[in-house]
C-alpha cells in the first residue's frame, strides 16, 4: 500500500509539472474508437541501475500532451519500467517505430489515462511514435 501512495504522488507531481509547462490550449479532437485500457494500477519502479544524470523516479516517466512527448528523450537502464501519461483529451499510444509496437507499446491512452513499457534489454537508441498523430515522435536511449 505504501508503494502505490507513493507511485501517486509521483504521478500527481508530474503531471502537474506537465500542465504547468504544456500550458495553453488542449490536444485536438480524437476520432474512431477503440477499448481503452485503463492501466493506472501499473508501476513505473525506480531503477538503482539508471545511469548517473538520468533523474529521480519522475524522469522514468513520459507524458503526452498536445501531441508532444515529454521529455521526447529519454535515456532508462535496459529493462527499466517507465510510465506513460495521458496529460490531454485525445487519445494517444507509444509505440517504438522500428518493429511496430514488438519491442515496447503502451497501448491506447485515452485522456488522463496511464499505463506503462518496459525498456529493451539492449543498448541502444529506440525511435518511438504515436500511430494517431503524425510527427508525434520521440527517443528512448538504453544504456
Amino acid at each position: 500500500m505504501k508503494f502505490r501512495t507513493q507511485l501517486a504522488a509521483v504521478a500527481a507531481v508530474a503531471m502537474l509539472v506537465g500542465l504547468a509547462a504544456c500550458g495553453g490550449g488542449d490536444d485536438e479532437a480524437s476520432s474512431g474508437t477503440s477499448t481503452t485500457t485503463d492501466t493506472s494500477g501499473a508501476a513505473a519502479t525506480p531503477d538503482a541501475g539508471r545511469p548517473a544524470g538520468s533523474g529521480s523516479a519522475a524522469a522514468s516517466m513520459i507524458t503526452m500532451k498536445d501531441n508532444t512527448f515529454s521529455p521526447a528523450d529519454l535515456t532508462v537502464a535496459p529493462g527499466a519500467s517507465i510510465m506513460v501519461m495521458n496529460a490531454g483529451t485525445a487519445r494517444h499510444d507509444l509505440k517504438d517505430k522500428d518493429s511496430n509496437g514488438k519491442a515496447f507499446a503502451s497501448g491506447d491512452l485515452d485522456g488522463g489515462k496511464d499505463g506503462s513499457i518496459t525498456a529493451p534489454a539492449k543498448a541502444g537508441d529506440y525511435p518511438y511514435k504515436c500511430t494517431y498523430h503524425f510527427g508525434m515522435e520521440g527517443t528512448l536511449h538504453v544504456k
